[in-house]
Parts: C-alpha cells; structure tokens; sequence
C-alpha cells in the first residue's frame, strides 16, 4: 500500500512512472485509434475505465478489415496517462466527450455505431437514450455486483440500514 500511493496522494504516479514508458504525456502506445472506412456505418468504440484504446485495437481492426467501416476508438479524458489525471474526471465528462465524439461523426457518417465496455457501456446507453443511433453493442456491462455470500439481506435492506449513517462526498 505504502508503494502504490493509495495512502500517499503525492506518489500516486510514481509506480506508473517507473513502470510505463511514456510519450507526451501518454503511455507509449496507448493513443485514440481510428481506421478509416465506408462511412454508410461508423463506429464509436469506448474503452473501459482505467484502460487505453489498446483493449478496443482487435475489435476495431477486424470491424474495419472485415465491414470496411469506419472505426473511432478515443482515449477518454485522463485515461493512458497518469492516474492522478483521473482523479478529476467522472462518468459526466466521459459522457460529454462520447457525445461530442458521436456529434462529429454524425457530420460525414450515415449510421453510427457505439460499443461500449465495462463502465463504458452505462455512456453507451445513455447516448442511445439521447441519440439516434444505428445500433448499440455492451461488452463486459457493470449492471450489477455479482454475488456475495456474506450478503445475507437484499441490497435494498442494507441501503435502508446504512444510508443515515453513510454520506456521499462528491469529488471536486
């Protein structure tokens, strides 16, 4: 714990600087990716949390190699970088970057295509709940924790017990 900075606000980065090798900024490697296609079907790939646009390359190249389309994968604010840039951002900045990444395509796209991962996946529903898209793909949704044997009441029981004594801080 001492060596990851979970404790130590100060040396949060230190680990992934000695770890990663890094260039402008980003890890080595780890920038948006896009390949270029037809544009009658694009595609707005989001990568999970804490991950790069590296989880999506497989997925985006076989879609372009493959359909020919037009694939986007950007790394989302803070991500591929140091973890201290994280600290700042939330599933509501992720959303405005996918939604303006989205209102980009629609300029030269006919039919858009999002897939979203992992946390990703709740910014792809709420875009197809804003949006018109063409269609929508969820890898890995976080909807739910899976069991856990040591809950013994419902999630809604705890939520009723804890909630006077629990409070929500809100990260600035």
């Amino acid at each position: 714990y001492i060596e990851t900075g979970i404790f130590q606000k100060s040396k949060i980065d230190s680990r992934d600087l000695k770890y990663w090798s890094y260039e402008n900024g980003l890890i080595s490697n780890a920038e948006g990716l896009s390949f270029e296609g037809n544009n009658k079907t694009c595609w707005l790939l989001l990568h999970s949390y804490v991950a790069t646009p590296l989880e999506m390359k497989e997925i985006a190249e076989k879609i372009n190699l493959e359909l020919n389309q037009t694939v986007i994968v950007p790394i989302l604010e803070g991500h591929s970088q140091v973890p201290s840039k994280l600290m700042n951002k939330n599933l509501s900045t992720w959303y405005n970057q996918a939604n303006l990444e989205y209102n980009s395509m629609k300029e030269s796209c006919e039919n858009i295509n999002v897939l979203g991962s992992s946390l990703s996946s709740s910014i792809v529903l709420k875009l197809a709940e804003e949006n018109e898209l063409n269609k929508i793909f969820i890898l890995n949704s976080f909807i739910y924790l899976p069991y856990n044997p040591a809950r013994i009441f419902s999630l809604r029981s705890y939520i009723n017990v804890l909630t006077p004594f629990v409070h929500y801080n809100k990260k600035l």
